[in-house]
């Protein structure tokens, strides 16, 4: 089990839901789903706030005790940090498992370069600070019913001396998006003209900018809605031509979907689909915090599948309510059923060896705009059943044209 898991587990024994957890601790509901999802370790004063509520002790909570029954005053000792330290690695970005692997067998690295992070990371708050400060007093002198557009820092050697982007509005249903550039070139010559490109995922778009005063020159550019979107700039005078990247984009068709299904259930050890009901449940798309000018939508149709080497064995049966012994299972949680979907499979698959098996979800909106989410893709053989294991807890929405149906 790993520490979300083990948090989850503690908490639904106590009858609570995220959000009464998050009241009890301080958090946000996002933190406890967070936390249980296995994406951000709880900070160590958390850990042993958690583990006193639990009534366990903080190593069991981190996966480095069996017996968690006595939480003592929830002191974390030299063994435990070490552990925590380690456990921590994984969720830096861009750590894959088997790099988080071999970090494991050398802890002691690992703890060397967790402290100069520690150190990094003070100096970067401290930055972070200084800079805040900056737009709060911007923001005040603009007054409050002002919307402040962050400038983008420009290095030394850029061909701007001022350069601004935003997203400005998306359509939906045309699944394209409108980005406000507002750009002063470091050199100026009469007769200049600026360029507006936005590459989206190969697709590539440009407008030309209107030149206004104090040789600003502003405008927009409307390009395919995906999750790889390049904005650039261009500088063309006489025969000279400059480019210049100004921001790039990497989740903006994925964050218009109001929500996404953290977890797909998984299959029994029996090699086989069973007859059972299969819940799934929904939560925030990405980030808390949405793009601002990007509009989402919500699911108008989501169904499960079990597909058999990618393509679409059968679909399950969609239940429109949670079956009656959910609330039994889940007390406390009566007010959280509509964050979960639920089917059933109404009759046992037995997997044939040598093909793959996966439980997918295939989500459609109001736009035709759809998403599929694999769960774990099962191999099973004569010998053994066995899943990917580069599978993780959280489940990030996959290439539609990956999957047929």
């Amino acid at each position: 089990m790993t520490t979300g898991t083990r948090i989850a587990q503690k908490r639904k024994e106590l009858g609570l839901s995220q959000e009464q957890l998050g009241e009890r601790l301080g958090v946000s509901r996002q933190s406890i789903y967070k936390w249980e999802s296995d994406a951000v370790l709880p900070e160590v004063e958390k850990l042993v706030a958690l583990a006193k509520l639990f009534s366990v002790t903080v190593g069991w909570l981190l996966g480095i005790e069996e017996d968690g029954r006595d939480a003592g005053d929830g002191a974390l000792n030299e063994a435990q940090l070490h552990m925590a330290e380690e456990i921590a690695a994984r969720y830096r970005p861009q750590v894959s498992r088997k790099t988080r692997l071999w970090l494991y067998a050398a802890a002691a690295v690992i703890a060397a370069v967790f402290i100069f992070l520690f150190v990094r990371l003070g100096h970067l708050q401290s930055s972070y600070q200084a800079l805040q400060n900056q737009l709060n007093a911007i923001q005040h002198e603009l007054g409050n019913n002002s919307t402040v557009v962050v400038t983008q820092e420009q290095p030394k050697d850029s061909i701007a001396s001022i350069c601004k982007a935003s997203v400005q509005t998306a359509d939906l249903a045309a699944n394209t998006v409108t980005f406000a550039l507002d750009v002063v070139p470091k050199t100026y010559s009469d007769g200049m003209k600026v360029l507006f490109i936005a590459d989206s995922d190969g697709e590539t778009a440009e407008s030309t900018a209107a030149e206004g005063e104090n040789r600003h020159f502003t405008g927009t550019v409307t390009c395919p809605l995906t999750d790889d979107i390049t904005l650039s700039l261009a500088f063309i005078s006489g025969e000279t031509h400059q480019t210049e990247v100004v921001n790039t984009y990497s989740h903006l068709w994925s964050s218009s979907f109001r929500y996404i299904f953290d977890f797909i259930n998984g299959m029994d050890a029996a090699g086989q689909l069973s007859a059972a009901v299969y819940e799934n449940h929904k939560c925030l798309s990405y980030d808390d915090t949405p793009e601002e000018g990007l509009p989402t939508s919500d699911y108008t149709k989501v169904r499960m599948g079990l597909f058999r080497d990618h393509k679409l064995f059968k679909w399950l049966t969609t239940l429109d309510s949670p079956p009656e012994d959910w609330y039994t299972r889940n007390p406390g949680m009566a007010h959280e059923a509509d964050e979960y979907v639920f089917f059933r499979n109404d009759e046992t698959v037995s997997f044939e060896q040598g093909h793959s098996y996966t439980l997918v979800i295939v989500a459609a909106d109001a736009y035709g705009r759809e998403q599929v989410f694999p769960g774990n893709t099962y191999t099973y053989s004569a010998e053994h059943q066995r899943w990917d294991p580069e599978d993780t807890f959280l489940t990030v929405p996959g290439d539609p044209a990956d999957w047929r149906y």
